[in-house]
């Protein structure tokens, strides 16, 4: 029986002049503790973000995501016990006028 196949294939390209700069910046704390590594590493977004709100002010706009936690592996992929690496972002978005 012969299938009905379609292959579609394209490239596109635009150029458009940029009016806003994105930075993420990201937050790492590791541990053998899974809450206290996610303590911590919340504790230091949280800081980060104030800090950038109060310096940047309301011409940037400073978001915040969730935590990620994921455990640590060795060379060989095998868990390291209850060791983790917990992470989070802070996206700064800015207008270039400014």
């Amino acid at each position: 029986m012969d299938e009905d196949r379609i292959e579609v294939q394209g490239v596109a390209r635009r150029s458009v002049a940029a009016d806003r700069a994105r930075w993420s910046l990201v937050v790492v704390e590791s541990g053998d503790v899974p809450a206290d590594a996610f303590a911590r590493a919340g504790e230091r977004l949280d800081a980060l973000t104030r800090g950038l709100r109060d310096a940047l002010g309301d011409v940037v706009d400073v978001r915040t995501g969730a935590l990620t936690v994921r455990p640590q592996h060795d060379e060989h992929g095998r868990r390291l016990g209850g060791a983790v690496d917990v992470s989070g972002q802070v996206t700064l978005d800015v207008p270039l006028a400014e």
